[in-house]
């Protein structure tokens, strides 16, 4: 679980946080489940920011994310939030909102 103390910081070093590094991309999936079941709330964030460069990425290139990273990208961000918000005594809904609010600072 986390505490509200290490929402708060964890919120404030978002910016500085590096995606998660694929080794290996026919092991992508491996890697990301390997990640979201470490219950580090580090990893959470490493894997959102490493999906949503890919998903960038993609989309110049004029394609969708694959459908597991899709999956995944959801899986994470849904966990986060709801952790996050537990942790901050807010509705899921007010998390997104303070993440990206915080990323613009």
């Amino acid at each position: 679980m986390l505490s509200r103390k290490e929402a708060v910081s964890l919120a404030g070093r978002i910016r500085d946080i590096e995606p998660l590094q694929i080794k290996d991309e026919k092991q992508r999936a491996q890697e990301y489940k390997t990640a979201y079941y470490s219950q580090d709330y580090l990893n959470l964030v490493r894997i959102a920011k490493e999906l949503y460069q890919r998903k960038e990425s993609r989309g110049r290139e004029g394609k969708k994310l694959p459908s597991k990273d899709a999956q995944m990208m959801l899986l994470v961000e849904k966990t986060f939030e709801e952790e996050m918000a537990v942790a901050l005594g807010v509705e899921t809904s007010e998390v997104k909102n303070m993440l990206e609010a915080g990323s613009r600072t």
